[in-house]
């Protein structure tokens, strides 16, 4: 009814005489929405204006503000009954598949985000917070932009978890991967004499390096790359270097060709660095 009303106060442009140079300024003044809830109205209104079916789906709850708000920015006279028929009782993710369709091409991001800030986190009375006294803590926004094979894993997994948020399920996904990959099984001893290197002696090695590219420069600074790390021979396979872990070490792409330089020149070109996350390089 909200939405009918503020429909039609946009179509008489009444608000005006109401003292509000805007129906956006009507919203968030007179009724107290926020610029978001304003917005979203003021879009549902004026798609009700040019698409009357919408009050009686939206009235029966087959459409809900959301889904409205994500119908109002592609239908067209051309698509609009296509466009209702199949958005009508849908989830808002199903309707944004259904309105993917019409919306025009945008340049994929390449590029996630991530944004530290400080949040107050309300927590439940317990022994040591019995006044319930909200937590400031340390959280990360994070962006990201997902492809459908993506989206298929993460709905896979929310169907094997639960309901739970998205957070708790990339999470709870992510540290099982982590604790296969660092859990040795069976793992066949190191031959010193062979390149091959035992999941024993990678573990002992990343936690020994924390991780973390272990090239420290003359004046003591550490490179600090974590991304893409290689298994070095501290004394060089090539120079009867064992593959144990007291002889090895990670490095960036860039430090490990560095060292190989230094060791064989600049004309000498690495052919068997191996990553720590994908084995050998052939």
């Amino acid at each position: 009814e909200v939405v009918l009303y503020l429909s039609e106060l946009d179509r008489r442009g009444y608000y005006r005489d109401l003292g509000y140079s805007s129906l956006f300024s009507f919203c968030t003044e007179a009724l107290g929405y926020s610029e978001g809830s304003a917005q979203r109205r003021i879009l549902a209104a004026r798609a009700l204006h040019e698409n009357p079916t919408i009050y009686e789906l939206l009235k029966s709850g087959k459409l809900t503000l959301a889904t409205v708000c994500e119908v109002a920015k592609v239908i067209t006279p051309e698509n609009r009954e296509h466009l209702l028929k199949v958005s009508a009782g849908k989830s808002l993710v199903e309707v944004q598949l259904a309105t993917v369709e019409y919306r025009a091409p945008e340049p994929a991001k390449t590029k996630e985000s991530i944004r530290a800030k400080k949040v107050v986190v309300e927590s439940r009375p317990d022994l040591f917070n019995p006044r319930n006294v909200p937590q400031v803590e340390n959280r990360y926004s994070v962006s990201l932009e997902a492809d459908a094979e993506f989206m298929k894993l993460y709905e896979s997994a929310k169907a094997l978890i639960g309901h739970r948020p998205m957070v708790e399920v990339l999470k709870k996904t992510l540290s099982e991967f982590v604790e296969r990959r660092t859990k040795v099984k069976h793992s066949r001893q190191s031959n010193p004499n062979s390149r091959y290197i035992s999941k024993s002696a990678k573990l002992e090695v990343r936690k020994l390096d924390g991780y973390r590219c272990s090239f420290i420069s003359p004046d003591g600074h550490r490179c600090s790359e974590t991304v893409g790390l290689q298994y070095d021979h501290i004394k060089p396979y090539a120079l009867g270097g064992e593959s144990t872990a007291s002889n090895l070490r990670l490095l960036c792409p860039a430090h490990n060709q560095l060292l190989s330089e230094r060791t064989f020149g600049k004309s000498y070109r690495q052919v068997a660095a191996i990553p720590f996350n994908q084995g050998y390089l052939k």
